[in-house]
């Protein structure tokens, strides 16, 4: 009997660790494809890569932070953000419009691990935005940030901090983006709050 009692307990302990190992993995995992989609996004704006046969003005990414992919929010919804070829030269940034075609190109969606969230977009100074578009323009790959604050209008902020957490675990990573020289960061936050 103490032999069945000594057996569950090992067992819920190893699976709590299993657990929360595999939700670690998720975040750091969702950590890296973000890093990594930052630096080839700059690497194709440094390249001149072209994308349907034309050589684009930039490329980037775009968060919203309210956006559940895919919509509407249910339990099984999932935080992301967008890759896009930047066509124009007049706004840098991915349009939205859904009533005008935009001549932007979606390069590729991706989708966070379930659980894994965007609770914070912010620049240095604290200021809170629901929406971000970081590109890196050709030919030096230096970033170009337009920001959408949550109290409302539009900012060009000197960086921007994008913070990715873990639904299950109090771990939270920040990865930065500096404008102009269009540097890339990432820490890891000794608390979400």
């Amino acid at each position: 009997m103490i032999s069945i009692a000594i057996i569950g307990i090992l067992t819920a302990i190893i699976f709590t660790n299993f657990s929360q190992e595999k939700d670690r993995n998720a975040l750091k995992s969702a950590v890296h494809q973000l890093q990594t989609d930052l630096q080839a996004m700059q690497t194709n704006a440094q390249g001149g890569v072209l994308t349907g046969n034309t050589v684009q003005n930039g490329y980037g990414i775009y968060f919203n932070k309210a956006n559940f992919l895919p919509s509407p929010p249910n339990p099984s919804s999932r935080y992301g953000y967008i890759l896009f070829a930047d066509a124009t030269t007049d706004t840098l940034g991915y349009l939205e419009n859904p009533s005008t075609p935009s001549p932007d190109t979606n390069i590729n969606t991706r989708v966070f691990p379930l659980g894994i969230s965007i609770p914070r977009l912010a620049d240095a100074v604290g200021t809170s935005y629901s929406r971000v578009d970081l590109v890196f323009v050709k030919p030096d790959g230096r970033a170009s940030i337009n920001a959408f604050k949550e109290s409302g209008g539009n900012d060009t902020p000197t960086s921007v901090t994008v913070t990715l957490k873990s639904a299950k675990l109090d771990i939270c990573y920040a990865i930065t983006v500096t404008a102009n020289v269009g540097t890339v960061s990432k820490r890891q936050l000794a608390s979400c709050t």
